[in-house]
């Protein structure tokens, strides 16, 4: 009877250990895209080049008015760096071969389950990491004044996998790919939107996410061995509001740098120079991007910060900006510019955006279309702010209170099929998005908001 009982316990444990592995790996959507997902993680140093100066005399408005430059390494006093990045963490999802049924997808996500990327960022090069509670972890749970010990349960996030594989070979293609640039929201980083990313880079996108170096991660950590932490607002900065808004447009800006750095960085990688990025030795991304028309996408902060990269940098034709922060854009942003030749649409939720944010939306908007580009905007009804990102799928709904995260009605599931759907066909043709979500099955989740 004993040896039974020990038999038992030898067999279920094993099995116990793959069911939970499986269920782990797949809580966050399988991509719906004719190809596998391919991620990797690559420190870019920035390279070397002419950076313009700005007037910055104004802090709030320092980039505005003098066309779209980046301000120089020099140190103007601000309360915030805006000069451009040394270097940058990005995550790239890439279309990998292809996949013939949606069982073959499946199984191969088991069988590879090793090489599926974590959803939190790789730090096992830290001598330390394996002695404590993941450290982007316990860093996010600080600054949402959550007790240091809930960072030991929430760290199985470790454990729970992304919908895509770890350095897998790109995709053979007679022409570039086309390229999506992301930028993340605030308290989260470079792989807190896995789902959606992986979902483009299905249909055929190469994706590009960084992680701010504004202080608006919870953690960086460079893979050379540097961290970048957060930058959290004093008691006097948070006294007046025009301070601490002022502040966060300078983020934006820096996160505007970030993105023009990472940008830079691709076009030597596409030209195949050495000592630009470190990576894998399977990949190889010379000639296989397309430049010339790139997409900035954005949630929340990094929704702000897309809008004003699109004044900014003539190289963004697209910009995709789920529930955009607009405390972080500047209100002369419109009148500093004469025109926006980008095509914008904006996903809003139930209640995050008030009638004044809506109407700088709306004149960013008006601005597209009186350059002749498509501009439109949707809220998706019942859907939370943070639904947009990952954490709303797999955290449980105790842990999302303790995080104080507001509860969508809308299934964050739903919520993410909703946004690739809009963003794939937005990537495809943004003049006929107006139709595409006249279907019922779109139709029914958005209200339409005039510009």
């Amino acid at each position: 009877m004993k040896v039974s009982g020990i038999l038992v316990v030898l067999l279920a444990v094993p099995c116990l250990a793959i069911c939970i592995q499986f269920w782990l790996q797949n809580l966050l959507p399988t991509p719906t895209g004719r190809y596998t997902v391919g991620t990797t993680d690559i420190l870019i140093y920035r390279p070397t080049g002419e950076w313009k100066e700005v007037n910055c005399t104004r802090a709030n408005v320092c980039l505005f008015g003098g066309g779209p430059f980046i301000a120089p390494e020099t140190d103007k006093g601000l309360p915030v760096d805006i000069s451009p990045p040394k270097k940058v963490m990005a995550q790239i999802f890439y279309p990998s071969k292809e996949k013939s049924s949606q069982w073959s997808s499946q199984w191969f996500s088991l069988t590879q389950g090793s090489k599926r990327a974590s959803v939190l960022p790789d730090v096992s090069f830290l001598k330390w990491y394996k002695r404590y509670p993941h450290p982007f972890v316990k860093a996010t749970v600080q600054l949402f004044g959550v007790r240091t010990y809930y960072a030991l349960f929430l760290s199985i996030a470790n454990w729970i996998k992304s919908p895509a594989l770890l350095h897998v070979p790109l995709a053979p293609s007679s022409e570039p790919w086309p390229v999506v640039l992301f930028s993340h929201g605030l308290f989260a980083n470079r792989l807190s939107y896995s789902a959606l990313c992986a979902e483009i880079a299905s249909h055929g996108y190469i994706v590009a996410a960084v992680d701010h170096t504004d202080g608006s991660v919870p953690l960086v950590y460079f893979k050379d061995g540097d961290f970048l932490n957060y930058r959290k607002l004093t008691a006097e900065e948070r006294e007046t509001s025009a301070v601490s808004q002022t502040i966060r447009i300078l983020q934006a800006h820096r996160r505007v740098a970030d993105l023009q750095v990472l940008l830079a960085s691709l076009k030597v990688l596409n030209e195949g120079q050495e000592n630009v990025v470190n990576l894998p030795p399977p990949l190889d991304f010379r000639g296989k991007l397309n430049l010339k028309d790139v997409t900035v996408m954005g949630h929340s902060f990094g929704g702000a910060t897309t809008l004003i990269a699109c004044y900014l940098e003539s190289r963004f034709s697209k910009c995709l900006a789920f529930d955009p922060w607009m405390e972080a854009v500047p209100d002369e942003l419109t009148s500093s510019f004469p025109q926006l030749n980008a095509s914008v649409v904006c996903i809003h939720t139930e209640s995050f955006q008030t009638e004044t944010s809506l109407g700088k939306v709306a004149a960013i908007l008006k601005q597209s279309q009186q350059s002749g580009h498509f501009a439109a905007h949707w809220k998706l009804r019942g859907a939370s702010h943070e639904a947009q990102a990952d954490y709303p799928i797999y955290l449980p709904r105790r842990v999302q209170q303790m995080l104080n995260m507001s509860h969508s009605q809308m299934p964050p599931k739903l919520v993410h099929e909703l946004d690739s759907k809009i963003a794939i066909q937005f990537l495809r043709d943004p003049q006929t998005l107006s139709s595409f979500v006249e279907n019922p099955s779109l139709s029914a989740y958005l209200q339409d908001l005039k510009v």
